[in-house]
């Protein structure tokens, strides 16, 4: 223990002083050790001394609620507008035509021009969609999300050399919303030639990027209008089940 320390120094200083005296021939007593005062355990770092170990604070470590689940906090896309266009996603000429079917006939109309450059719209995860020739009818895709997310579609068209009335509508808990619309496009000035087996040469097909609104249970394909050769393709159907009724046995599944 450190208290004896001092004694044993107090030892050795005496045996030095009593030959000190012995040569000096007179005698002197010892005096009594002088009484160390108890020191505060000290740091290390203060005089090196070993302080007593002491524990750390203890930590205490906030409760944390378990991980959420992913979900889509994105903000509803805001919709494309109607537009007096041929090339637009939705053509507001096609609210007004009774017949139900391409405006104009193919004599006469221009052939649209080719689409700008779009680039994709949609995450690695969401590729999946449908395409077919020559669909005439209509079906519905149901949605197999809890909750369709909000996205900028892919949709590519070739109506060749008549215009066709091709039409997608979401449907939400609010009401039907059409998102895409097109019966003035005429897209190339030649025939089908793939004789409807497959997807059609590039200078044939226009390309949108209509907006699939947040939340929607289901999107309706309506092609009751369509009466000529064509092609479609949508991508972006990553929350919709793939397996419709009553869809053209000709129609794929596309990534």
């Amino acid at each position: 223990m450190k208290l004896f320390a001092p004694l044993a120094a107090f030892a050795l200083v005496a045996c030095g002083s009593g030959s000190d005296f012995a040569g000096s021939g007179a005698k002197a007593s010892p005096k009594p050790p002088a009484a160390t005062p108890a020191r505060a355990p000290q740091s290390d770092d203060a005089t090196g001394a070993e302080a007593p170990a002491t524990r750390p604070p203890a930590t205490t470590v906030p409760a944390q609620d378990p991980p959420a689940q992913a979900t889509d906090d994105a903000p509803d896309l805001p919709a494309e507008a109607p537009s007096d266009d041929p090339n637009a996603s939705v053509d507001a000429a096609c609210a007004s035509n009774a017949s139900g079917g391409g405006i104009f006939g193919g004599i006469g109309v221009p052939v649209s021009a080719p689409s700008p450059f779009l680039p994709r719209t949609l995450p690695l995860d969401c590729r999946q969609g449908i395409e077919f020739n020559n669909y005439k009818g209509s079906f519905d895709l149901t949605a197999s999300a809890v909750e369709a997310r909000s996205l900028k579609l892919e949709v590519d068209v070739a109506t060749y050399e008549a215009p066709d009335r091709m039409k997608v509508i979401a449907i939400t808990d609010t009401g039907a919303r059409t998102i895409f619309d097109t019966c003035r496009l005429k897209t190339s000035s030649y025939l089908d030639p793939t004789g409807g087996a497959s997807r059609p040469p590039p200078d044939s097909i226009r390309s949108f990027r209509p907006v699939l609104p947040k939340g929607t249970r289901a999107l309706r394909f309506d092609f009751t209008g369509t009466h000529t050769p064509s092609y479609f393709r949508l991508n972006g159907l990553c929350d919709f089940s793939l397996a419709p009724a009553g869809v053209d046995p000709g129609a794929r599944t596309v990534y």
